[in-house]
Parts: structure tokens; C-alpha cells; sequence
């Protein structure tokens, strides 16, 4: 009854007290057709049951108000609730975050205190190999604070973000330099693939507007997730492509999909990869290493860009990253132009 309307409500209303105004108006019209016939009692009667009938109205209206005011009270009950249990969750997260951070920066501060404790007794001799390991172990502790704080900054918006204009194709060809050498080094096959799904007439290019530094982190991080759970012989497969918003538009999205054959996602873990700390039983299994905050970072830069990001997995198949940031068509002769003239 909270979604009917005014005139539906009083509807309701009077068919729940249909008998009481039945009974009032057969008493207005019994003393109406008897006054006439005994003066002195019936107007008395008369008063009465208009009355009764300003008391049925009177009912029906207070019972209007305690509906409306159930239904105030439901509500507040309702919002105070979620406000309960989102109170709940971000406490359980904060319990969880000083626990993962404990555990994250305990396991190599532990190692780090072991080896020097061995080197000051004389255990071990302070040999390469020894300092070595002591320096990983130390890497691995700054490169988990630098990530906490990168992430902190993010999700609290206290990091600038350095929008320009990016033409796509160049940005596309920068990234294939970057990392062919890395996966040919690992025996793994790297295939670019650009404008697939129309973009646009060899006059136009995809710009989009976005920090070029971010987004070669985004790229840092997904390619590099697809390096180190893709075996010698797989491969990896880069997709970039203009999405119009509807066919012949010049606005829409950069769409990207990053797909690998290597080891694949749980269906259980799908729904945590992009959580902080979140380390597939995969990745624990086989010893690869991590901190578990290189996808959560990623979501985050593409949410501040406007877009979107999501994956695909499945054991022993390989996995697939894709995100879609707002893009745009543009002449080529026209950018050309206004970057002379800019430059002047």
C-alpha cells in the first residue's frame, strides 16, 4: 500500500470501514426522513449522527497518518540497517587490511632479520648471493608500501591525475615495444590487434583523454600478470579497438582486452581479483610472486578515467582483462594542424 496513490489509499481506507459509514449515513437519512414527524427527538438524532460520521472520518484519516508514519519509521529502520552493516563491512575490511599488511610485511622483514642475524653471528659469510636475497626481500617491502600508498591516495582522491589528449595507435605501438622483448625472452608469443571493431576511415584516429602515466601502469600491470602465468610456447593476445556509442558515431569507447593461455582463474576467485590482497590459489600454489594490489590500483585508474574493467578465467584456459575508457574519432589533418598551432 506505500506505492498507491492518494486517491487509491482513500479507496482502501473506506472499503476497510465500509460498514461504519454505511451505518452513518442510513442514521442521517433515518433522522432525516423522520424529523418531520418528531421534531424534538430526531434533530437530536440528527446531531448525533453527524457526529458519528466527522468521528469515521476523523478514524480514517488518523489511520491514514500511522500508515505514512509505518511507513517513515520502515524506511529510517531500513536505512539505519544498511548504515549498520556497511559500519560492519568496512570494519571487518579494516580488520583484514591490518592483518594482511601485518602478514605482507612480516614474511620478508622476518627472512630480511634472519639472514642479517646469521651474517653478524657468523652463521653465513656475507656472500652475493646472501645480499642478494636480502635486497629482493627489501624491494618487495618498498614496493608494497609504495602500492598501499598509491592505493590510499587513490580511493581517497588525493592523487592528481594529468589528463591529455592520447592518439591511440601511437600509444598501442609503445606499449607492443615495451614488452615484445620481455615475452620473447619468455617464449611467449605477443599478438597486437587494432581497430577490429571500426575505427573509423584511415583519415580519422582514436584519442582519448586520459593520464598517460596511469595508463601505462594499467598496461604494466596486466601485461605483466598475463607474462607471469603464461608458460614458455603460450601466448598473449592485445586487442585495441573503437566501440561507437551507435553506428557512424565519432564518440564512444576504447575498448582493450588483454587475453592469455596460461594458468587460468578459479570461479571461486573470479569475484576477488580485484581486491586488495587477493592472491589466486593458483598463484599461491606455484610461488609466484606478488603483493596483490596490482589489480586493485588498475580498477581504480580506470574508474578515475570514467571507464570500466572486468576479467574472464577459467583453470587451465587462460585469462582475459578487458576495460573500456570514453573515446572519441577525430580527423587526423585537423589534429595535425591544431598541434602546429599549438607549437607556434
Amino acid at each position: 500500500m506505500s506505492h498507491l496513490s492518494h486517491k487509491d489509499r482513500d479507496s482502501n481506507y473506506r472499503r476497510l470501514f465500509a460498514d461504519e459509514l454505511r451505518l452513518a449515513e442510513a442514521a442521517k437519512q433515518a433522522a432525516e426522513d423522520r424529523s418531520l414527524s418528531q421534531a424534538e427527538l430526531y434533530p437530536l438524532h440528527q446531531e448525533l449522527a453527524a457526529q458519528y460520521d466527522k468521528l469515521l472520518k476523523t478514524t480514517i484519516k488518523l489511520s491514514r497518518i500511522s500508515d505514512i508514519q509505518g511507513k517513515t519509521l520502515k524506511e529510517q529502520e531500513e536505512a539505519i540497517q544498511t548504515a549498520n552493516d556497511n559500519l560492519k563491512r568496512l570494519e571487518k575490511l579494516r580488520q583484514q587490511l591490518i592483518a594482511d599488511i601485518s602478514h605482507e610485511l612480516g614474511t620478508p622483514m622476518v627472512a630480511v632479520q634472519g639472514y642479517v642475524k646469521a651474517l653478524l653471528d657468523g652463521v653465513i659469510q656475507p656472500e652475493e648471493k646472501y645480499l642478494r636475497l636480502i635486497y629482493d626481500r627489501v624491494l618487495t617491502v618498498n614496493h608494497l608500501i609504495k602500492d598501499l600508498f598509491l592505493l590510499s591516495t587513490y580511493q581517497a582522491n588525493r592523487n592528481h591525475f594529468d589528463h591529455q589528449q592520447i592518439d591511440i595507435d601511437a600509444f598501442i605501438l609503445s606499449v607492443e615495444d615495451k614488452y615484445a622483448p620481455e615475452c620473447e625472452r619468455s617464449g611467449i608469443e605477443l599478438e597486437v590487434f587494432k581497430g577490429v571493431d571500426g575505427s573509423g576511415s584511415a583519415q580519422e584516429e582514436m584519442i582519448v583523454w586520459a593520464d598517460p602515466v596511469r595508463l601505462d601502469q594499467v598496461f604494466e600491470n596486466l601485461v605483466q600478470n598475463a607474462i607471469k602465468f603464461t608458460g614458455a610456447g603460450g601466448s598473449i593476445q592485445l586487442t585495441s579497438e573503437f566501440q561507437p556509442k551507435y553506428e557512424g558515431a565519432r564518440l564512444g569507447h576504447w575498448f582493450v582486452k588483454i587475453s592469455d593461455t596460461g594458468l587460468g582463474i578459479s570461479e571461486e576467485d573470479i569475484a576477488h581479483v580485484f581486491e586488495r590482497f587477493f592472491r589466486s590459489k593458483e598463484a599461491k600454489a606455484r610461488g609466484i610472486q606478488g603483493t596483490g594490489l596490482g589489480l586493485a590500483i588498475t580498477k581504480e585508474i580506470i574508474q578515475k578515467h570514467g571507464g570500466e574493467i572486468g576479467v574472464t578465467s577459467a583453470p587451465d584456459e587462460g585469462t582475459t582483462f578487458f576495460f573500456l575508457i570514453p573515446a572519441e574519432l577525430i580527423d587526423k589533418c585537423e589534429n595535425a594542424q591544431s598541434k602546429i598551432l599549438g607549437g607556434l
